[in-house]
């Protein structure tokens, strides 16, 4: 039977690259002072039409339990951290999370998209501040950095109020429905998109503005006289200034390219402030990752304001970058060695070094039957065992063990503790 359309199937090989990358996430996570988190597969639809939008819903794998209540799986991850922050009063601020999870969503499949994918979230409670900002888009291009992909993305950066702001000097009536339009400005023909701003209220005259300003990229530190030069009465607004300190406190983190780009506003209804997307810099209009500032989100839980900033980053865009780049790279089976014992009395003794091995934190294998020492031989080569661990009657009478490099089928006898000691050098020097 197939499995369905938009689910992946991960065999070892693949599992082993995916779990080399949520390492290095983990990794530079803990650097950061970010600590994983976790939360149910399953929430009450609810809390993603209240705080993602009526635009998520469609997308949802949703239903009714017995209980009759509606649930969906979970489709992004704001929601539900934004829900357990809620519940606990007690974190001392400001806290940093990040969480690897799964999520689902009824789009339809196509390059870099599926129906479920794996997704790495991080987040800031607790500053609002530009310092919290440059510090989350730090973290996610220390990330990017770390998988191979450094000098091969860019930032783009914008501020959902600055926008906003502006869409009003441009006679829209509601700035909401314009975002829309703006999201998907590089993603359907310019003629639709003006016609789609027309509609949604840009005046005539603000219509030749609004598109140079889409279509600009421009540093992040002079984004004020940008606007100024596009005409836009830009005095007094806060929003400016801060973008082009983010811009500044940027130099220090490994983040090299950085662009203010009006057209990155990010779907998503809960967003105020701070937005971003990290581009592939050899494949135009891919995005790896997006984020931005969510301050009014938990407060509708919970009542309690909370500033917060955050992105996430899935792993199928994230695989057809390094693909593209050269960085997913084949990585070698975590088998270090293999027990194999020349009768029956000896299966004791190999079963008890077996357990040594695993004790010192060395994968090891024993065959689960009795088979020929060279058929046990065969299936340690098939496996890609690194090392066969030969056990005979004189091994076990005086306490050793002979180690086969299975490379180039040198080998010695030696106990079991320099066996030990050499297996570890191994595994060490392997990164595994």
């Amino acid at each position: 039977m197939d499995k369905l359309k938009g689910f992946r199937d991960f065999y070892p090989e693949e599992m082993r690259q995916r779990r080399r990358i949520f390492n290095v996430c983990r990794e530079v996570s803990r650097l950061f002072g970010y600590e994983e988190i976790s939360f149910p597969s399953i929430e009450p639809l609810e809390l993603f039409r209240v705080k993602s939008g009526d635009q998520i819903l469609d997308q949802t794998y949703s239903f009714r339990d017995k209980g009759a209540r509606e649930l969906t799986l979970i489709p992004e991850a704001t929601p539900s951290v934004s829900r357990m922050l809620a519940e606990r009063k007690d974190l001392p601020r400001p806290v940093r999370w990040f969480s690897l999870e799964k999520y689902w969503r009824y789009e339809e499949p196509q390059a870099g998209r599926t129906r479920e994918f794996y997704q790495y979230n991080g987040d800031l409670f607790g500053p609002y501040s530009e310092l919290a900002d440059a510090e989350i888009i730090g973290l996610a291009g220390s990330i990017l950095d770390n998988l191979g992909l450094g000098g091969k993305y860019e930032f783009h950066v914008s501020h959902r109020k600055l926008m906003e702001n502006i869409l009003l000097k441009l006679g829209a009536p509601r700035p909401a429905d314009v975002l829309p339009v703006i999201d998907r400005f590089h993603k359907i023909p310019e003629s639709a998109s003006v016609e789609k701003l027309e509609q949604a209220g840009i005046r005539s005259d603000g219509l030749d503005t609004l598109v140079r300003m889409l279509k600009a990229r421009v540093n992040l530190e002079t984004v004020d006289s940008f606007l100024g030069n596009a005409g836009l009465d830009i005095a007094g607004l806060p929003e400016v200034e801060w973008l082009k300190m983010v811009g500044m406190l940027l130099k220090p983190y490994s983040v090299k390219n950085v662009i203010f780009d009006a057209s990155i506003v990010r779907g998503f209804a809960y967003y105020t402030g701070t937005v971003f997307e990290a581009f592939d810099l050899h494949e135009e209009n891919r995005a790896i990752l997006g984020g931005g500032r969510y301050d009014n989100l938990v407060s509708v839980i919970s009542g309690t304001s909370i500033p917060a900033i955050g992105f996430g980053m899935g792993d199928v865009v994230l695989e057809l970058v390094m693909k593209a780049s050269g960085v997913w790279t084949a990585t070698e089976g975590e088998l270090i060695a293999a027990v194999c014992f020349a009768s029956e009395d000896c299966v004791t003794y190999a079963l008890d070094l077996a357990s040594q091995l695993r004790k010192h934190g060395i994968p090891a294998l024993i065959s689960p039957e009795s088979r020929s020492l060279s058929s046990q031989m065969k299936d340690a080569s098939r496996h890609g065992a690194r090392f066969a661990l030969i056990v005979g009657e004189k091994e076990k009478e005086r306490g050793t063990v002979t180690v086969k490099r299975m490379s180039d089928g040198s080998q010695k006898t030696v106990t079991i503790g320099e066996a030990i000691t050499v297996l570890t050098g191994e595994l060490n020097h392997s990164g595994e």
